[in-house]
């Protein structure tokens, strides 16, 4: 995901939304889920529909 924005926006950066890091922005949005896979990166859905995740679940642990 991170390479994909890089090579389409090069001036995205995570910091001004005000997150640290692309998994943190990623995490913050309830319609996305990730799935970080050794070697591969980290890979992003969207939600399915009438899937939400419940208060204080984070998109990994589903």
């Amino acid at each position: 995901m991170g390479q994909y924005l890089k090579r389409t926006d090069p001036s995205f950066l995570s910091k001004a939304f005000g997150f640290a890091a692309l998994s943190d922005t990623i995490r913050a949005y309830p319609e996305l889920t990730s799935k970080q896979e050794s070697g591969t990166g980290l890979w992003v859905n969207l939600r399915a529909a009438g899937e939400r995740a419940s208060p204080g679940q984070t998109s990994d642990s589903l």
